[in-house]
């Protein structure tokens, strides 16, 4: 959480740890939650954090769904 923004803004960081935060969940949820709540943007202006984090999840979910065992 702490490479993702959760402890610190990325803000704050140097541009390479910027990028390198964005390999995580935790970076790209606390980008659109920052845009909204701190910076006062709308919906729209997370779009990319929300396709980000969905496409996330269905690739998460399709490899649970791949290996888990049907009995």
């Amino acid at each position: 959480s702490a490479l993702g923004g959760s402890w610190w803004p990325l803000y704050i960081v140097p541009g390479w740890m910027q990028q390198l935060a964005h390999i995580t969940l935790t970076a790209w949820a606390m980008d659109g939650f920052n845009q909204l709540l701190i910076y006062g943007k709308t919906l729209s202006a997370i779009v990319l954090s929300l396709v980000v984090l969905a496409g996330i999840g269905i690739v998460c979910f399709s490899i649970s769904v791949a290996r888990f065992r049907f009995n």
